[in-house]
Order: structure tokens, then C-alpha cells, then sequence
């Protein structure tokens, strides 16, 4: 189950290397290594449904699709009430956010690896993955923008409603990639022991 979670190896599709992120790649080996090690016996019995997962990808998916929602709203309210407060909230969920779909996608891309699929599911795996990478690249050039040109954010510029178009775009494909992830799971039971 858990115990090959971890494996060096992250992506679904014939590369070797990590492609990066040291850091968390130590964060994700020792992980592992705690896993490895045994889940005990007391934490069996308080999350037997955490014990039963097959990998983690699902404890991580749910992040980044509040957050990119909730700074997707954050963002519109900051913009109806010129406030400036907002949007600083407003920037730090799309920050977070970042954080929380990268590492989403990589658990997913090890996800991919640890159940069987092949065919439909190898299809849908592969567009799932599509949306839940351009969501995240979306959100992460809505993070540099916000870091680097945040004056030109600031008033309701044309530069300004670029961004939070490019917003709705980044909320619509984090919607489509959940869309093919709950397709897996609920009708064609990737990962769900029977």
C-alpha cells in the first residue's frame, strides 16, 4: 500500500529524474521513510481510512481547489471594494495555493504510478494530469505577476482585469481536473479497494 508511495521516480510517463524541488523531494523521502517504518498500531484505529489509501494524492487534492476558489472570490471582493487588505488575503491563498498543487501533482503523478490502469483510465489520467498542470502554471504566473507588478494590480486597470480573467481560467481548469479525478475514483474505482 503506502510502503512504495515514495519511490524517486515521481512522473507517470518514462522520465527518471525528480525534476527538481530538493527540498520537498527530502520532505516526500522522509515521509516515506516514516511510512515504511510501520503505521502504528494506535494511528490504524483512529484513521483506518487513511490507512487503507493505496498513496496520499487524495489528502492534498482538495487544497489547492479551495484555495485557488477561495482566492478566486477573495480577488473579486478586493476588486468591488478597492480593498487593498483583500487583496494581500487575496494573494497569500494564491500562494499557498501554488504550494498546495504542486505538491498535488506530484503525489498524483506517483499516484499514477502506484494503481493499476491502463486504456480509458491511462486517457483520463493523462488529461487530468494536463488540467491539473495548467491550473497550477495559471496560478503561478498569477503569483509572479502579483509579486513582481503589484502596483499595476492595485486599480481597476485593464492589466487588473486581465489577471482576474486569467483567474477565472485557472478556477475553471482546477474544476476540470477534479471533474476527471472524482471520474476515476466514483465510476471506475482507480485506487478504491473493492
Amino acid at each position: 500500500m503506502l510502503n512504495s508511495l515514495f519511490s524517486p521516480s515521481f512522473f507517470v510517463h518514462s522520465s527518471d529524474s525528480f525534476g527538481g524541488g530538493h527540498l520537498l523531494e527530502s520532505l516526500l523521502v522522509l515521509l516515506g521513510t516514516l511510512v515504511e517504518s510501520g503505521f502504528p498500531a494506535f494511528l490504524q484505529k483512529a484513521f483506518p481510512g487513511i490507512h487503507a489509501l493505496p498513496n496520499i494524492h487524495p489528502l492534498f487534492v482538495h487544497f489547492p481547489i479551495a484555495l485557488f476558489t477561495t482566492f478566486l472570490l477573495l480577488e473579486i471582493i478586493a476588486m468591488m471594494r478597492r480593498s487593498d487588505r483583500i487583496y494581500h488575503a487575496a494573494s497569500w491563498t494564491l500562494y499557498v495555493g501554488v504550494v498546495f498543487a504542486v505538491t498535488a501533482i506530484l503525489l498524483g503523478m506517483q499516484a499514477a504510478r502506484s494503481v493499476p490502469h491502463g486504456g480509458i483510465i491511462h486517457s483520463i489520467i493523462d488529461q487530468h494530469e494536463g488540467y491539473a498542470t495548467t491550473a497550477t502554471a495559471i496560478a503561478a504566473i498569477l503569483s509572479l505577476w502579483r509579486m513582481v507588478a503589484r502596483e499595476h494590480l492595485i486599480n481597476l486597470s485593464p492589466a487588473r482585469w486581465f489577471h482576474l480573467l486569467l483567474a477565472v481560467l485557472m478556477v475553471l481548469f482546477i474544476f476540470l481536473t477534479a471533474d476527471l479525478g472524482g471520474l476515476m475514483v466514483f465510476k471506475f474505482g482507480v485506487g478504491v479497494h473493492g
